[in-house]
């Protein structure tokens, strides 16, 4: 079941979110203790045509505890034919 990261999984949304913010900072208390919890949200249905969920990794501020969820399809974490996060 995909509803959990791996650690694998858990470091490569680390990278992206170092690739896309240099230093990244919460915006609520301007921290930079981020943790990427294991859990995967599942928010839906999207807007998409398909109707899909959305599958979202949970970056939370050590600090202060604000979440910030990144897309794992974006992030290219699941294969696009798993779709077991989505079912549970």
């Amino acid at each position: 079941m995909a509803n959990r990261l791996t650690l694998a999984q858990r470091k490569r949304v680390a990278r992206h979110l170092n690739t896309r913010a240099s230093a990244p900072r919460c915006p609520m208390c301007n921290a930079s203790s981020f943790r990427v919890r294991p859990e995967v949200s599942v928010l839906g249905p999207s807007d998409a045509a398909d109707d899909a969920p959305l599958r979202a990794a949970n970056v939370v501020c050590g600090y202060c505890g604000f979440v910030v969820q990144l897309d794992c399809d974006v992030i290219g974490l699941f294969d696009a034919s798993d779709t077991s996060a989505a079912a549970s």
